[in-house]
């Protein structure tokens, strides 16, 4: 039998042509169950009462711009684990993969993003009583040059956005800084990388200019993403948190000092954490388990006319701390850092772990709030979890997306790239648009709001919104398990949901309770076709921040949006009469 088999090199080509796929390069790994490719944009809807998703695929890795869109029915959401062996929820598919004059079908999960470098990855069940393997070979069915995949892919479309956008950073092959080029190329910007050491800037109130190499200026740039090792400014921000009710490790701060008992006495005394606040990385961060170790480590410091921070030592984290990666007052990944054996920092350039995390409500308003107060887009939070709760440990303006994408799988780049999108005004494209008109009139009263941007939903209440250009639909669900089953799989967070109390299969009170627990950012306003007073206090308990009649008047809907996004409620009169009611109980 296993004379009959044809024999694959490590890497190989093959083509699906079910999805318009002719040729794509795969890593063959019999490590692997399930065969995956590469995908961008994965939305699901329904077709004909079933279960459908539409993705983009960018076949050749060399060309990020080249996309192939498709839809495909699901036949299952399946947990798999990626290169990194994180458990990841993906959409399975069922296609015809042809590999020489092979042709058979597979089923194909759809990842967020190819770690590896290639685009599909052709696991053992697509193998099995098929092909033998040479992981030593390379390409023994067929190969193809560049002029052949131009030829292939004549039908392909060249995503273009007109947007020119400039990586500010030091070293180009840097993970984060290569991770960030990729994301901004698959959404068809120009992606520029400008070395800071031979860049500067001019910035006044009317238009910023950027001069390179030589004082050359850099025209038509629509935005820069700056990767800088960020300001000192622990002082400043220690005292803006403090002051707003950001929960910290007790700290004291100073440079030149006199009475270094005294700063001991101010955290408590030893144990404690002498730092440098020029440190990064988890460099110059000292434990000092004695007052004694203390005042010597202070006074060393002390010599050197360096600024420390003097921070106390919080046990029971035990090595641990959070990374929450904010962007655009999301939290959009979160993992958790455990330190090496017998060490009590949790950095990864310390020989510490990283694994998937589970943030708490509370943890993720903190992180939210930490970066909003500072002005960033974007954020790498620092959180310890302590007896009296979560503290803030710092936060980082240039956070680095090696450890974060690979410990949650997720595709935290195309998340700035997005922000980067959102900051300049960019339309984002409607999650409905590549659904058929009949499948447009199935989708129900569940709508996803980004109120930056507006593309309409297909539905009735479109021509409500569509009137406010501030308003962008992203989405319309059937139901609540949708929702939140697009959510997992990592659809945009929107910032304001309308949602229908009494959907099917999952409702509006259970669809609340589960934003309110997972994602307390998002803002819900109760939509129902009758202020039934047992639906407006469970709604109110979960959270809605805004109420409404369905034939309320369109003028009503816009105010009951804006004020509920900018962190207001809209509540008429017959609810304030049950929350009366509901306070005197």
């Amino acid at each position: 039998m296993k004379d009959n088999l044809m024999i694959l090199g490590g890497e190989e080509w093959c083509s699906l042509p079910d999805l318009q796929i002719p040729a794509v390069r795969a890593r063959v790994d019999s490590g692997a169950r399930t065969s995956a490719i590469h995908a961008n944009n994965i939305r699901e809807f329904t077709k004909n009462g079933e279960r459908w998703v539409s993705f983009e695929i960018h076949p050749i890795t060399e060309n990020r711009r080249l996309v192939v869109i498709n839809e495909a029915p699901c036949v299952d959401i399946r947990k798999v684990k990626n290169t990194g062996g994180v458990a990841e929820r993906r959409y399975v598919i069922r296609t015809t993969l042809m590999i020489g004059e092979h042709s058979f079908e597979i089923e194909l999960t759809l990842a967020r993003r190819d770690s590896m470098g290639f685009r599909m990855l052709l696991g053992r069940e697509a193998m099995n009583r098929r092909f033998m393997v040479n992981p030593a070979a390379k390409y023994l069915i067929s190969q193809y040059e560049n002029e052949d995949l131009k030829k292939l892919y004549a039908h392909g479309i060249e995503k273009k956005s007109n947007l020119k956008i400039a990586l500010l950073a030091s070293n180009p092959e840097l993970y984060s800084n290569k991770r960030l080029i990729e994301a901004g190329e698959e959404r068809g910007h120009e992606m520029i990388f400008m070395n800071m050491d031979y860049c500067y800037m001019k910035l006044d109130g009317t238009k910023p200019q950027v001069y390179y190499r030589g004082g050359q200026p850099v025209e038509d740039l629509d935005a820069v993403i700056p990767r800088i090792k960020p300001a000192i400014t622990h002082y400043g921000s220690a005292l803006l948190f403090a002051s707003n009710g950001i929960p910290l490790p007790l700290s004291g701060f100073a440079k030149s000092i006199q009475d270094t008992k005294g700063l001991i006495e101010m955290v408590g005394g030893a144990p404690l954490i002498v730092k440098l606040l020029e440190s990064a990385q988890g460099r110059g961060v000292v434990l000092a388990e004695t007052n004694k170790a203390a005042e010597s480590v202070i006074n060393a410091f002390k010599a050197l006319k360096a600024n420390i921070l003097v921070q106390e030592f919080i046990k029971e984290s035990a090595g641990k701390d959070l990374r929450c990666f904010v962007v655009n007052n999301k939290v959009v990944a979160a993992m958790e850092r455990v330190g090496a054996k017998g060490e009590f920092r949790a950095n990864l350039h310390q020989g510490g772990e990283a694994r998937l995390a589970k943030l708490t409500s509370e943890e993720k308003k903190i992180a939210v709030k930490a970066a909003k107060l500072l002005g960033l887009v974007v954020a790498g939070v620092d959180i310890l979890r302590s007896d009296r709760g979560p503290l803030v440990l710092e936060v980082n303006s240039s956070p680095g997306l090696q450890g974060i994408e690979e410990a949650t799988g997720k595709d935290v780049a195309a998340e700035i790239i997005l922000a980067a999108e959102k900051v300049i005004g960019v339309d984002k494209k409607d999650a409905t648009e590549k659904l058929g008109e009949d499948d447009r009139a199935n989708q129900e009263e569940l709508f996803c709001l980004d109120l930056a941007a507006m593309s309409p939903p297909g539905r009735a209440l479109s021509k409500v919104l569509n009137e406010e250009t501030s308003f962008n639909v992203l989405a319309c669900y059937k139901n609540g398990l949708d929702f939140k089953t697009a959510l997992i799989a990592g659809d945009p967070i929107p910032d304001v949901v309308l949602m229908d109390i009494n959907m099917p299969v999952m409702n509006g009170v259970e669809t609340s309770r589960y934003l309110k627990d997972e994602h307390p950012s998002v803002k819900v306003i109760a939509l129902t076709m009758e202020d039934n007073e047992k639906d407006i206090q469970a709604m109110i308990r979960e959270g809605a921040k805004g109420y409404l009649l369905k034939d309320s008047h369109p003028d009503m809907l816009k105010e009951a949006i804006k004020i509920v996004f900018d962190n207001g409620n809209f509540y008429p009169e017959y609810v304030t009469n049950v929350l009366v009611r509901m306070n005197r109980v």
